[in-house]
């Protein structure tokens, strides 16, 4: 079974891409006036990206920089 910080990661992977996603379609649209090229742009965004920011929320979760001794 996963650790709580796998799954905690990989639901805010989840949500920080939807949030994304949806800026990235806004842009999309209003760059090209098609809300069917923004959302197929906004889709493929958030499948690209969640596998890049859940590997590089794991990189960071073993790097110490910045955090105190305990």
């Amino acid at each position: 079974m996963s650790s709580p910080n796998k799954v905690r990661h990989f639901v805010k992977s989840i949500s920080y891409r939807i949030y994304s996603s949806c800026i990235t379609f806004c842009i999309s649209y209003w760059a090209t006036g098609s809300a069917k090229i923004g959302m197929s742009i906004g889709i493929a965004d958030f499948f690209v990206k969640i596998g890049s920011y859940y590997i590089h929320e794991r990189v960071w979760y073993r790097i110490k920089f910045g955090l105190k001794n305990r």
